[in-house]
This record gives C-alpha cells, sequence and structure tokens, in this order.
C-alpha cells in the first residue's frame, strides 16, 4: 500500500493505492470523495463522469460520490508524482478540456463544493470577496481566500453577483499571459456568467463579463450587443464601455473607439474600487492610441493623471505604459516605467517590455556614435530570448522609428555590436 498526502490551499488531499485500487478524499469543504475500481463503471445520480489513470497502468473506471446540487460545472485535477486523478463533472452542454495545472481547479473546487466552505465571512461576504479580487494583481492568494467566501454564499443562496464573482476568479485564475489561458478557463467562465444572467439578465458587471467572453471567443457582434445592453441600463458604468471599446477596437472602428474611450476620461473616475480600475484602463487604451512619436506629452499626462489612482500593487498598467512608450521609440519612458513595472512585481511580460526598451535605447545611442555598453548590460542581465526582443523592432506594424533599429537590435542579440 502506498499514500501519499499533499497540503494545498484548501486542505489535505490524500491519495492511496490498495493494489488496483485508489481512494482520493477532496478537503471536506468540497463533499467530494472519489473511489476508483478496475473494471466497475457508474455514474452518480448527479451526472458525474470521472476518468482515473495511474503511471503504472491503463485507465480505471471509477464511482463517484457528489451532491446532485452542486451549484455549477465541476472541473477538478489533482496532479502526485506516482498518479493522476482527472475529472469532468457534466452538467449542461459544455465539455471541458484536460486540464494541465490543479490551481485553478482547487479554485473551482471551493466556488461550487456544496458542503459549508472554510474560509472568512463578514456580515457582507459578498462585498468582503469582490474586494479580495479587485485587489488581485498576480497574488493568487488573494483569490484564493475570495473562493471559499463566494462558495459560502452561493451555498446560502444563488446570486447573480455571486456567480460573476465566481467567474472573475476563474478566468483570472486561468490566465496565463495575453490571450492564453488554461484549458478548460475559458469555458467555465462563460459557463458561470451565463448562471449569474440566468438570474438577473439585467446585471451589468456580468453583462460586462459576457462581452469579454464573446470578444475572447471572436464573436464582436454579441460582444458588442453585450455592452450596449450594459450601458442602457447603467449608462456611467466604466468598464461597460471599456468593453464596448474593446470590441470596437477589435473592429478597427478607431474613431468610434476613440470617442467611447474620451467619454470615460472626460468624467470622474468613480467612487469605486471596480470603476476606478475601470477609468484606469481607459486611460491606457487612450494612450495606446497615440503611441506614435511626437505625442509622448500625452502619454506623459496619463502616466501622471493616473498614478495617484493605480494600485501600489498594480505592476501590468506601468507595464503597459512602458510598452506603449517603446511602441513610439521612446525609450528612455519606456524604461523608467518598465523598472517601475518590476520593482512591484517580477513578470515575464515586464521583463520582456524592459529588455526591449534598453536594446532599443542602446541601438539609439550605436546610431548616435555614443557607448551602448552599459544599456546592454541592462538589457542581457534580463535574460530574455532573443527571439522574444526582436518580435516589437521586425513586426510588420512597427513604427518606422522602431524598425529601423531592428538591424542594429539583431547585431546586438548576436554579438556582433558591443
Amino acid at each position: 500500500m502506498g499514500i501519499r498526502s499533499q497540503q494545498t490551499a484548501f486542505g489535505q488531499v490524500t491519495m492511496m493505492r490498495l493494489c488496483t485500487a485508489f481512494t482520493v478524499t477532496m478537503p471536506p469543504f468540497c463533499a467530494m470523495s472519489l473511489h476508483a475500481e478496475p473494471e466497475s463503471p457508474s455514474l452518480c445520480t448527479a451526472g458525474e463522469e470521472v476518468l482515473f489513470s495511474c503511471r503504472t497502468g491503463p485507465a480505471k473506471a471509477t464511482s463517484v460520490c457528489a451532491s446532485p446540487d452542486a451549484a455549477a460545472v465541476v472541473r477538478v485535477l489533482v496532479d502526485f508524482d506516482g498518479a493522476s486523478f482527472d475529472g469532468n463533472f457534466r452538467k449542461g452542454a459544455r465539455m471541458f478540456r484536460p486540464w494541465q495545472k490543479s490551481w485553478v481547479a482547487g479554485v473551482l473546487l471551493a466556488i461550487v463544493g456544496t458542503a459549508s466552505a472554510a474560509g472568512e465571512i463578514t456580515p457582507d461576504p459578498l462585498d468582503r470577496a469582490e474586494a479580495l479580487i479587485e485587489s488581485y494583481y498576480g497574488d493568487r492568494y488573494l483569490l484564493e481566500r475570495a473562493a471559499p467566501i463566494v462558495s459560502a454564499s452561493l451555498s446560502r443562496a444563488a446570486s447573480a453577483r455571486g456567480y460573476a464573482l465566481a467567474a472573475q476568479i476563474v478566468v483570472k485564475g486561468g490566465h496565463i499571459v495575453g490571450k492564453e489561458f488554461e484549458p478548460g478557463t475559458e469555458d467555465l467562465y462563460r459557463s458561470l456568467i451565463d448562471r449569474s444572467l440566468a438570474l438577473d439578465p439585467t446585471y451589468v458587471p456580468a453583462l460586462g463579463l459576457l462581452s469579454e467572453s464573446q470578444r475572447l471567443e471572436g464573436d464582436l457582434e454579441g460582444a458588442c450587443a453585450s455592452a450596449n445592453k450594459a450601458l442602457t441600463i447603467d449608462p456611467k458604468d466604466a468598464w461597460a464601455r471599456v468593453n464596448l471599446a474593446r470590441c470596437l477596437l477589435a473592429r478597427h472602428a478607431f474613431a468610434q473607439t476613440l470617442n467611447e474611450i474620451e467619454v470615460i476620461i472626460m468624467a470622474p473616475p468613480g467612487e469605486t474600487v471596480r470603476q476606478r480600475k475601470g477609468y484606469i484602463t481607459a486611460e491606457e487604451m487612450y494612450a495606446r492610441q497615440f503611441a506614435v512619436p511626437g505625442n509622448e506629452d500625452i502619454l506623459r499626462n496619463v502616466a501622471g493623471k493616473i498614478e495617484p489612482m493605480v494600485d501600489p500593487r498594480d505592476a501590468w498598467t506601468w507595464g503597459a505604459l512602458a510598452d506603449d512608450f517603446e511602441l513610439m521609440a521612446d525609450y528612455d519612458d519606456a524604461i523608467v516605467y518598465g523598472r517601475k513595472a518590476l520593482q512591484i512585481m517580477d513578470y515575464g511580460v515586464g521583463r520582456s517590455i524592459l529588455a526591449a526598451a534598453y536594446f532599443g535605447k542602446a541601438a539609439q545611442l550605436h546610431l548616435a556614435k555614443q557607448d551602448p555598453a552599459p544599456m546592454l548590460a541592462q538589457a542581457r542581465a534580463l535574460h530574455v530570448p532573443p527571439d522574444v526582443v526582436r518580435r516589437d523592432f521586425e513586426s510588420p506594424h512597427a513604427n518606422p522609428a522602431v524598425a529601423k533599429l531592428a538591424p542594429i537590435v539583431r547585431a546586438m542579440l548576436q554579438g556582433a555590436v558591443r
């Protein structure tokens, strides 16, 4: 008999091997246990279907026990060095691909578990959960704290707000970089949004999330329609207008995009954290629209306006502004804001942006017959792959002031220029 035990953010998970049978016991709050037996497939009354596999043998059929009142779609993966468990709870039409990581799985169990959730509960639990979610800038611990609060609230009473917050936990926790998500994240994100809107079709935050989901799926017409519906209900909602602007931008309606952004930034930033974050996002979108040489003062003005509002934990906004300055070949400002971002959080995209800024500045110094060595040393210390550095300089959409530096940057990356 072999026993493997692992402490997770959601409690102790233990896996025991007894010959060819396995038992997995999940944390108490998710009210779920799974037992695997060879040659004995079974389905519970709740409609679950689970595949269980071990490195030492073929897939094993399983018998599952779980409450038929599970609040949403469950997708779980627990991975140990001796075996792995991959669970798929089918409810509704959506099916999910195999997951590669266990973190979101744990969060989902916290969200959809039907037993009492262990976690911090306040007199206004969803207010507390929303505050934790809005404070998220890459620290998953905040989402792990918010998940059981949302779970406890949904176990007491289903609500549009609760499911919308659950959707945010899923999409933030499952985000990798850019438009890349852990497999299954986008499907479950949409499922939770649908549950929120089924309870309240006029819930503006959920309509905003729906617009975002539709845009990620490539349904730009639907994304614009959802954003417009949210604005019909609440014309002052900054995120609804940001979603409309993003949709219009994806459709290359640049003048309309700018009009929507200006509506946001000409109004006060808003009183809630959510609305202020929408305002900051609109300001950064405004900066991006003007990221061409000659508009440096516009971008500096944006940076000055938002600085008092940006959360001290927010590296991403400064990284985005550094990228904006880099696009217009203003590498001095790009370096300032790139450093600011990495001082807050060391993250891959931020390192790539700063490395490109250092290489760009080094290339400018080389053209001016000045010593590029200090900038090259800073750039190389970030250990960003050469192909990542070259990407912006060699892009077919690169500004001419950036593109002309591409041969020099390429030579620097190859060691021909020092």
